[in-house]
C-alpha cells in the first residue's frame, strides 16, 4: 500500500512537471519589440536598426552618438560606452567598423559607425 501511494505521488509531480514546459505554449512578444531596419542617417553609419523606436528618432541617436568625443573608443580599446540623452550606448570595435548599441528603457537602437578612431 504505501509503495502505490509513493508511486502516484511521484506520478503526479512527474506529470505537474511536464506541463510547466515553457517551450511552444509561451507567449510570443508583442510586434512592437520586433527589430526593424532603417535608412542610414550619414554615409558613415550603416545596418541602422531599431525596436521600439521611430527610425527618426535612431537617427538622432546615431547622428549624435558619431558627433560626441566621449564616444571615442580610446586608442587601442576595442570598447568602450557613453550617454547620449537618455540612451546609453556601449560600443565594440569590429572587422566593417564599431558596433554600436544604445538602449533606453523599452527601446533599443544599433548600428555599425565607420569613423577614424
Amino acid at each position: 500500500m504505501r509503495l502505490a501511494a509513493a508511486f502516484v505521488t511521484v506520478a503526479l509531480a512527474a506529470s505537474s512537471l511536464a506541463g510547466c514546459d515553457s517551450g511552444t505554449d509561451a507567449p510570443s512578444a508583442p510586434a512592437a519589440g520586433a527589430a526593424r531596419s532603417c535608412a542610414a542617417a550619414a554615409t558613415s553609419i550603416e545596418g541602422l536598426r531599431v525596436t521600439a523606436a521611430s527610425c527618426t528618432e535612431a537617427r538622432r541617436v546615431a547622428i549624435r552618438w558619431s558627433r560626441r568625443d566621449d564616444c571615442r573608443l580610446g586608442e587601442g580599446a576595442s570598447r568602450g560606452g557613453c550617454s547620449v540623452g537618455p540612451y546609453r550606448c556601449g560600443a565594440v570595435r569590429a572587422d566593417r567598423g564599431i558596433a554600436v548599441s544604445c538602449a533606453r528603457p523599452g527601446r533599443t537602437v544599433g548600428f555599425i559607425a565607420r569613423r577614424g578612431d
